[in-house]
This record gives structure tokens, C-alpha cells and sequence, in this order.
């Protein structure tokens, strides 16, 4: 699902594995119908904070279901001069919205299992993020997901088995992707 058109790739167009569902938005009634609900998600969003997406993600995705949310710290963030500028690199803004994101998804109990620096980063070099996040299920500790080095950019290795094949098929040749570099 995509709010905006012509952004899915033609091999994914063509599989028959896919919906493809342009011009829909994350709230639209038609994502929170379909059957089977699905039990994977890949979320980018613009605009829109995770937490507000939240809602509407938990009623998409199977009881079980996971996602793997881009997390763009200018959209997590209340600080209005970032949000003005979009610079957002000072690692202490970057610990508040990380602190908040996690306490948010822990307190409603969602299970984050793995975080790892995007190799793309955003607007004005701006740091983003990939967060595995599980419906149900175990994860990791709040002590563990705030383990981040010095620069706030690296934390742990994803550990995403279902999205490797996809890349791997999807992906252009010779692409170079955070899930095929050993760290």
C-alpha cells in the first residue's frame, strides 16, 4: 500500500504474491479489510509519526503480525526548530526521540526485536533508523534497545529471515542493502 502511484518496482508489480494498493492511505477502511490480514509489513512513512501510524498498523496486520518501520526521527520528534529545519544529527535529540519511540511501543507492548542505522540516510543527512517490531512475541530489553555507541547511529543487527529472500530477489543487481553486508 502506498499513498502515492507508480512506485512499485515492475517485478513486484507482476508477482502474484502482491496487492498492489496505490492511493491508499494507511488509515483507508480497504487496508484494515483485507483477508488474511497480512503478517508482514514494511513501513515508510512521511509526516506522520510512528506512534500515530500505530493504531492503525495493529489493526492491518495479523495478531502475530511484524513490521519493519522506518524510523525518521524528524517525524518522532516535538523539538520545532528540528522539525523546522529538518536537522536533526545532534545525538541528544536523536536519544530523546529513540527514548520516547521505545517507552511508546514498550508500553503497548510490542515486541522490538532489532534496530539497525538505514544505509540511506534522510533530508540534510539526517540519521534514520530500521526497527523490527513484533505484535506478540518476545523482545528485546529496554536496557538492550538503548544500547547505542557513542554516535547513536549503529545499534543491533536485524535479524529479518523473511525480508532477505525478497531483497535478494528484488533488489537491483549488484545493490548493496544493511541485510547483505556482514557486520
Amino acid at each position: 500500500a502506498d499513498a502515492g502511484h507508480g512506485m512499485l518496482a515492475g517485478k513486484l508489480q507482476q508477482d502474484a504474491r502482491v496487492s498492489n494498493l496505490e492511493k491508499t492511505n494507511l488509515a483507508d477502511a480497504a487496508l484494515k479489510a483485507l483477508s488474511p490480514k497480512p503478517d508482514l509489513a514494511s513501513i515508510d512513512l512521511s509526516y506522520l509519526s510512528l506512534k500515530d501510524a500505530y493504531p492503525h498498523l495493529k489493526e492491518i496486520l495479523s495478531e502475530d503480525g511484524e513490521a519493519v518501520l522506518l524510523v525518521k526521527p524528524i517525524f518522532e520528534t516535538k523539538n520545532a526548530e528540528v522539525r523546522r529545519t529538518g536537522k536533526i544529527n545532534d545525538f541528544d535529540v536523536l536519544m530523546a526521540v529513540w527514548e520516547d519511540l521505545i517507552s511508546f511501543f514498550l508500553e503497548e507492548g510490542v515486541a522490538l526485536c532489532g534496530v539497525i542505522a538505514s544505509p540511506v540516510r534522510g533530508n540534510g543527512g539526517a540519521v534514520e533508523f530500521f526497527l523490527h517490531a513484533k505484535f506478540s512475541g518476545e523482545g528485546l530489553s529496554r536496557d538492550a534497545l538503548l544500547s547505542l555507541d557513542h554516535k547513536g547511529i549503529h545499534i543491533q543487527r536485524i535479524a529479518i529471515e523473511k525480508f532477505l529472500p525478497l531483497i535478494g530477489q528484488y533488489a537491483p543487481k549488484g545493490a548493496q542493502t544493511c541485510f547483505n553486508k556482514s557486520h
